[in-house]
């Protein structure tokens, strides 16, 4: 594939929504990088896939959870506070009312 399938505009195009902006040279620079992605993909598109289970993740994973059971309450993260009540975090007052 050469860069000719990638247009300026188009890269001009994906720079904008990333909120980038490319000189000349980078522009001509990432112009060949998407055609090089382009045509990556359009060698996986050749691949026969029939028979193959689509995965959602790389590893053979399951969800690990703890069982959901009540606890007491632990307020270390309060110890360190300037200061705290009852297991909360006292900040003056921004609000008016």
């Amino acid at each position: 594939m050469s860069k000719e399938k990638i247009s300026e505009a188009e890269v001009k195009n994906a720079a904008g929504l990333a909120m980038l902006e490319f000189s000349k040279e980078e522009t001509q620079k990432f112009r060949s990088y998407l055609a090089n992605i382009l045509l990556y993909m359009e060698n996986l598109s050749d691949l026969d896939t029939d028979g193959i289970e689509p995965a959602s993740h790389a590893l053979d994973v399951s969800a690990r959870m703890r069982n959901d059971e009540a606890s007491p309450a632990d307020d270390s993260a309060t110890e360190g506070a300037p200061q705290s009540s009852e297991g909360f975090f006292s900040v003056p007052r921004v609000i008016e009312g």
